[in-house]
């Protein structure tokens, strides 16, 4: 029997949206893919280790630019939209209600999921494997 090789882990191989007749948004997809899967991964960490948080609380815990963690949070709750969430059947956040932010304005609160903590387990996914599984 041939020995099967592992598959890219979801967050080694991050899909991030671009319009595809622009050249300009093509090439800035490719630069920040590699960067976009490790803010993926510590969104979901940080989820995972200090609970729901607003978007101002994931990005001061991560240091991940407010910029960013609205496209990582989108993907990450959007099942077959973008991200390692592209190959779930389901969200690895949403959204668990809204709390008043330091500003008085009333913000969604994100949290993990069980499919969300299954990828961070590295646990199969929609026939993904984690690197050296």
């Amino acid at each position: 029997m041939k020995a099967q090789q592992a598959q890219p882990g979801l967050f080694d191989q991050f899909p991030v949206p671009f319009r595809a007749g622009s050249p300009p948004q093509v090439e800035a997809a490719g630069k920040v893919r590699p960067r976009a899967g490790r803010q993926a991964r510590r969104i979901l960490q940080a989820l995972l280790m200090c609970g729901p948080m607003t978007r101002e609380e994931i990005c001061r815990l991560t240091g991940i630019p407010t910029s960013a963690a609205c496209g990582r949070l989108r993907e990450l709750e959007c099942p077959g939209c973008y991200g390692p969430a592209h190959a779930a059947q389901e969200p690895l956040v949403r959204k668990a209600g809204r709390r008043k932010a330091r500003s008085g304005v009333r913000v969604w609160v994100y949290e993990i999921t069980e499919a969300g903590k299954q990828v961070l387990r590295g646990g199969n996914l929609a026939g993904h494997r984690r690197r050296g599984a």
